[in-house]
């Protein structure tokens, strides 16, 4: 396998097309039928926490009445609580590991979603609307699942999870890259603080960015190729992922629209410059948030970029979003909550004040 011919910098930097500049996309996107509330980690842990006895009170009320309500809600088919990564969250904590998987069992009846399938479908289609030069395209909910949540609720029956533990290893090897990815980024939040960067500035390097990452990924595996250095598999592995398989689908396209150009990889960044990237959801929520982040007073954490990630994808679908206080901020700051009509819920008794709104 060799790569597309990386181009160089003259030809990179002169790829844009003028002519999309100013197109104002309208990129539709569609509320599940069953109102989609997505919980972050912490939620599921405390609620294992109340089951087990170690939280009492009125919190130990207060969880006990919002398990009860989820359940409840979940049994009448009318709400969608689906798990998304929340495992690798759960099973690093350490702490009441198969109880919180239980409760997040029986919450979310086992319909799941992924960052990157709902990420990878909203590209798809803004690629193909690219190809065809299309200023309204739709992006169908459905497509944000990992199978369809209506029918695995329809059939849903009594539930067996099996889980194959991450190792020990595994699990440290994770936590130090999130720890490490968290204090690059707060070295380069410290930079930009620094350096009095804006919010404006830094949400255009955050939408170049991924150009500037694509075209040195190429130009590295390139190099090497043609100077007859060995590439590492993970170099062939990312290079596919990452940027393989979006240039020969977008000459896919392009070729069937009679558009396509003497260049496969300049044809990918014209499409990365485009309203049609630029505008899609997941990359253009995940850009302002990165940059508002970065651009903040507050420290990065390791849970930030994994929140950043779900938040990008399911906000446009989700009726509404439990976060942490900081990063409701954040959401609202931004108007996201408003722009694409969801709720954000920073605590638990404004999710039982949400969820008891939704009862008869």
């Amino acid at each position: 396998m060799t790569p597309s011919p990386a181009p160089g910098e003259a030809n990179a930097a002169s790829t844009s097309d003028p002519g999309t500049a100013d197109i104002k996309l309208r990129v539709r996107h569609e509320k599940v039928p069953i109102p989609l509330l997505w919980l972050d980690t912490w939620i599921f842990i405390r609620l294992a926490r109340a089951r087990a006895g170690e939280i009492s009170g009125s919190d130990a009320a207060k969880l006990t009445r919002l398990g009860e309500l989820l359940i409840a809600m979940r049994d009448q088919r009318k709400l969608i609580v689906p798990e998304t990564g929340h495992d690798i969250e759960i099973e690093a904590g350490g702490h009441l590991v198969e109880e919180t998987r239980r409760v997040m069992t029986q919450v979310s009846l086992g319909v799941s979603t992924h960052f990157r399938v709902g990420r990878d479908s909203q590209i798809y289609r803004g690629l193909r609307a690219f190809a065809a030069r299309e200023i309204e395209f739709d992006l169908p909910w459905r497509e944000i699942f990992t199978e369809d949540p209506l029918e695995e609720i329809a059939r849903a029956g009594p539930l067996i999870r099996v889980d194959l533990n991450t190792s020990a290893a595994d699990l440290a090897d994770h936590r130090r890259a999130n720890e490490d990815l968290a204090r690059r980024l707060e070295m380069l939040r410290l930079d930009c603080r620094a350096r009095a960067e804006t919010f404006d500035a830094r949400l255009r390097v955050e939408l170049r960015g991924v150009i500037d990452a694509v075209l040195q990924l190429a130009r590295d595996l390139h190099g090497k190729v043609a100077r007859g250095e060995p590439a590492d598999p993970d170099e062939w592995i990312r290079y596919s992922v990452e940027v393989g398989r979006w240039v020969e689908t977008l000459h896919e396209h392009l070729t069937a629209a009679s558009t396509a150009g003497d260049d496969k990889f300049a044809d990918l960044v014209r499409f990365y410059e485009s309203p049609w990237w630029t505008e899609l959801p997941a990359i253009r929520i995940m850009c302002e948030l990165y940059a508002i982040k970065l651009t903040g007073g507050e420290p990065i954490r390791a849970s930030d970029v994994q929140d950043m990630e779900q938040i990008a994808v399911l906000l446009p679908f989700a009726e509404a979003m439990v976060l942490d206080r900081a990063m409701a901020d954040k959401v609202r700051r931004l108007r996201l909550d408003s722009r694409y009509g969801t709720e954000i819920i920073a605590g638990i008794d404004d999710l039982l004040v949400w969820l008891e709104a939704l009862q008869p």
